[in-house]
C-alpha cells in the first residue's frame, strides 16, 4: 500500500473514532438530562405529599395556638428570681443577645446603662412596683377560664398575668396546685370573647407518635416545635421523694419558658404538658419531659373542685429489685421493705417481706405502679391486696388512709442497745467489722438514732459487698426478725441455711426510710484459702 493510501486510511479511522467518542459524550449528556428530568418528576410527586404534611402542621398550629397562653409571674418583694425568669436565665439571655440587641425580646428599659439592676430593684421595693420573677406557658382548660400550667412556673408569685394568643392580657389567680406532680390550675375572669379550650386526646399516645410542643421558649412567645414520643413512663427524681412521676419523653425542642405548655398529637389534641428537660447545659439536648394527659385530668379535676388533691396512703416502704423478689420466692410483684407504725398497712396485717402481687384483681408489676395505684384510691375506701407470704398466697383487706404531708410521716421508735459481739458467720458473709449501734455513734456518722447493728467494714468480694452493702450501714432486721445487737443478729443468722438460701437484711437509710437487701450465699470455705 502506498504512503498516501495509508495516510488516507489513518485519517478516515481517526474521523470514525472521533465521531464515536462524540456520539458517546452526546449520549451521556442526554442520559444525565433524562435522569435529572426523571428525578424532578419524582420530586414533584414527593413534594405534593410533603406539602400535604406541611399543610397538616400549619393546621395543627392554627388549631392549638388559640388555646396556648404566656404566663408572667410577678412579685413586690425583693429577692432572688425563680423559674424561667431567674437570674441564671437572664445571664444566658444577656450573653445570647449581647451582639444583637435589636433581637432582644426583653423590654428596652431593662437594658438601659443608666439604670442598673440594683436601682430598679430598689425602686420596685420603694414604690411597691410588681417585678417579673418568672415566665412560662399554659393552656386553656375550659370555658370557665381555668388555665393549666406547671406549679414551678407560678410558685411564690404574688401577681399573675396571662397573655392570650390574640395579645389580650388578663390577671389570674391560683385555684390550686399539687407540688407532688408539678401541676397548677389558674383562673382568669371570663373575658367578653369566648375562650378556646384545648381538646384533650382520648387515644393513648405511644412511642414513635409524632407530637408538637407549644409555649414560649426563652420568651420567644407562642412558638411551636415538632418531634416524636421517644419513651414513656420516665422517672427522674426531679419532684423529690414524694413526687409522682410518669413522664413522656420527647425529642420535640423544649427550653426554659416552654414549661406548662401543651404537647399535642397530629390532631392538635393535648397528650401532655411540657415540664422539664434532661440537659447538662440547661437548654434543649434532645430529651424533653411532659406530664401525660391522664395524670393532668385526674389532678386538675380535684384542684378545680376543691383546690387540693387527696391521695390514698398505705404506710409501707416498697421495692421491686428482682434479686430480692427471687429470694422471697416471687418472680414478679412488689416487696414490703418496712411498715410504718399505726398505718393502714400495719392495721391490715401487712408485714416486712410480704410480696404484693395484685391489687383489686389487677397484676402488680412495679413499685411505681403500686404507688400510683394506691395514691389514686379515695381515703377511706377498701382495697384488696393479693400477697405472697412464706410461699403461699392470700388476700388482705386494707382500708386506705389519707396521704400525710412530708412532715407528718411517722418514724419508728428508737430502742438503744450497746452490747458489742461478733461471730465467724458474720465474717463469712463479709461483715468484717460490726458493733451494736449507740446514739452517739449514729449521730457522729449521720445515721438515724435507732437500735440495730452498725456495719463499719465490708470484705471486698464477699456476699455483703456483692449485695451493695456500703459502710456505714445500720442493719435493723434479719429475715423479718428485729435485731438490736450483734449477738441478736448472730443468733438470727444461725437459724437459717445461708449456704443455700442466702440472707435478707433490712438496712435503715434515714429516720423515715429503710431498704431490704439480699446477701447471696457465702462462698464455700475452700474459696477463702
Amino acid at each position: 500500500m502506498s504512503k498516501n493510501a495509508i495516510l488516507r486510511t489513518s485519517l478516515i479511522a481517526g474521523l470514525l473514532v472521533a465521531s464515536m467518542l462524540g456520539g458517546m459524550a452526546l449520549a451521556d449528556r442526554d442520559g444525565v438530562a433524562q435522569r435529572v428530568e426523571r428525578d424532578r418528576q419524582e420530586l414533584e410527586a414527593v413534594s405534593i405529599r410533603l406539602a400535604d404534611l406541611s399543610d397538616a402542621f400549619r393546621k395543627v398550629s392554627r388549631v392549638v395556638e388559640p388555646s396556648v397562653v404566656h404566663i408572667t409571674a410577678k412579685s413586690r418583694l425583693a429577692g432572688r428570681s425563680i423559674g424561667p425568669g431567674s437570674d441564671q436565665l437572664e445571664d444566658m439571655l444577656r450573653r445570647f443577645f449581647e451582639d444583637r440587641p435589636e433581637l432582644d425580646p426583653r423590654m428596652p428599659e431593662q437594658r438601659r446603662p443608666d439604670r442598673p439592676d440594683e436601682d430598679r430593684q430598689d425602686d420596685a421595693q420603694r414604690f411597691g412596683i410588681p417585678r417579673e420573677i418568672g415566665a412560662g406557658s399554659g393552656w386553656v382548660w375550659d370555658d370557665e377560664g381555668h388555665i393549666i400550667t406547671n406549679y414551678h412556673v407560678v410558685r411564690q408569685a404574688q401577681e399573675l398575668e396571662v397573655l392570650f394568643h390574640d395579645r389580650t392580657v388578663a390577671p389570674a389567680k391560683i385555684v390550686g396546685f399539687d407540688s407532688r406532680t408539678d401541676i397548677a390550675v389558674l383562673k382568669v375572669d371570663r373575658p367578653e370573647r369566648d375562650l378556646v379550650p384545648a381538646r384533650r386526646a382520648d387515644e393513648v399516645v405511644e412511642q414513635g407518635d409524632m407530637v408538637f410542643a407549644f409555649g414560649s421558649p426563652f420568651r420567644f412567645r407562642f412558638s411551636m416545635s415538632q418531634g416524636i414520643i421517644s419513651g414513656k413512663g420516665r422517672q427522674t427524681g426531679i419532684l423529690g421523694p414524694g413526687g409522682y412521676e410518669d413522664f413522656l419523653q420527647t425529642d420535640a425542642a423544649i427550653n426554659p419558658g416552654n414549661s406548662g405548655g401543651p404537647l399535642t398529637n397530629l390532631k392538635g389534641e393535648v397528650v401532655g404538658m411540657n415540664t422539664a428537660i434532661a440537659s447538662r447545659t440547661g437548654t434543649f439536648a434532645g430529651i424533653g419531659l411532659a406530664i401525660p394527659i391522664d395524670m393532668i385530668e385526674e389532678i386538675a379535676a380535684q384542684l378545680i373542685e376543691r383546690g387540693t388533691v387527696k391521695r390514698g396512703y398505705l404506710g409501707a416502704f416498697i421495692g421491686d429489685d428482682p434479686a430480692m423478689l427471687r429470694s422471697l420466692g416471687a418472680e414478679e410483684g412488689v416487696y414490703i421493705d418496712d411498715v410504718m407504725p399505726d398505718s393502714p398497712a400495719a392495721e391490715a396485717g401487712l408485714s416486712q417481706g410480704d410480696v404484693v402481687t395484685g391489687i383489686n384483681g389487677e397484676r402488680v408489676t412495679s413499685a411505681d405502679q403500686l404507688r400510683r395505684t394506691i395514691a389514686r384510691q379515695a381515703p377511706g375506701s377498701e382495697i384488696t391486696l393479693r400477697i405472697l407470704r412464706d410461699e403461699s398466697s392470700r388476700d388482705l383487706k386494707v382500708v386506705v388512709g389519707k396521704l400525710p404531708e412530708p412532715d407528718q410521716v411517722a418514724t419508728a421508735p428508737a430502742r438503744p442497745d450497746d452490747r458489742p459481739s461478733g461471730t465467724e458467720q458474720l465474717r463469712r458473709l463479709g461483715l468484717a467489722s460490726v458493733r451494736t449501734v449507740t446514739a452517739e455513734a449514729a449521730g457522729r456518722l449521720g445515721l438515724p438514732a435507732a437500735s440495730g447493728v452498725l456495719v463499719e467494714r465490708v470484705t471486698p468480694g464477699s456476699s455483703a459487698a456483692a449485695a451493695g452493702l456500703t459502710p456505714p450501714a445500720l442493719i435493723t432486721h434479719i429475715m423479718r426478725t428485729r435485731v438490736n445487737s450483734v449477738e441478736e443478729m448472730a443468733r438470727a443468722i444461725e437459724r437459717h441455711d445461708l449456704a443455700s438460701d442466702g440472707l435478707r437484711i433490712t438496712v435503715r437509710v434515714s429516720d423515715t426510710r429503710s431498704t431490704m437487701m439480699f446477701l447471696p450465699p457465702p462462698p464455700p470455705p475452700e474459696a477463702d484459702r
